[in-house]
């Protein structure tokens, strides 16, 4: 009875067999495998991208512009003057190992105004005014006197101050990127540099 009771215990002592390592890594791959045909088949088959055509950008432009010209109403929104520091410039020449470079602070003194392409969009503008100024006086703040001395810099300063508010009111209205600029224009009645 014993070496019955033996016989058993060496049978329930046998490891189960264990799956092949090969048959596993290969049973893998080919999921794997399976997985990316799959991908493939759908993205290149089975979806069907809609074509861009003529037709389907015109009918999305004319969405964006249902609004006709004659229907808008251009305003201008004025702003009180605004006094700005500019960068300052170096004087004199830096001496090595001499005292360090004095600089000459400079200002700008301006009054503007924005033309909007429609009178809905005053009262936003006027909402974002705290914005804008911080974000025209850090752009001022770096900007040097000379960029601002001739006319070049000054279209260049519209420009970005039309970018500034243009930006911000269509983060304020969720506005696409390539949508309609809001500001049309920029005009200084007062512009002083020192």
């Amino acid at each position: 009875m014993s070496d019955a009771a033996a016989s058993g215990d060496d049978k329930e002592a046998k490891p189960k067999k264990s799956i092949p390592i090969g048959l596993l890594l290969g049973l893998l791959n080919s999921l794997a495998l399976l997985g990316v045909l799959g991908v493939v088949a759908y993205t290149q088959m089975i979806y069907k991208r809609p074509k861009i055509t003529e037709a389907v950008e015109r009918e999305k432009i004319a969405q964006e512009f249902s609004k006709k010209p004659e229907d808008m109403k251009r305003t201008i929104v004025s702003f009180d003057p605004i006094q700005a520091n500019l960068k300052p410039s170096p004087i004199g020449v830096q001496v090595p190992g001499g005292p360090p470079q004095q600089m000459k602070a400079h200002f700008i003194t301006m009054t503007l105004a924005l033309e909007l392409i429609d009178s809905e969009f005053e009262a936003t503008t006027k909402g974002l005014l705290p914005k804008f100024l911080d974000k025209l006086l850090r752009e001022l703040g770096g900007t040097t006197v000379d960029a601002l001395s001739s006319v070049q810099g000054r279209y260049l300063l519209r420009s970005k101050i039309a970018g500034l508010m243009n930006d911000l009111i269509r983060e304020e209205k969720k506005l696409p990127p390539s949508s309609t600029p809001v500001v049309a224009n920029v005009y200084f009645s007062d512009f002083v540099v020192q």
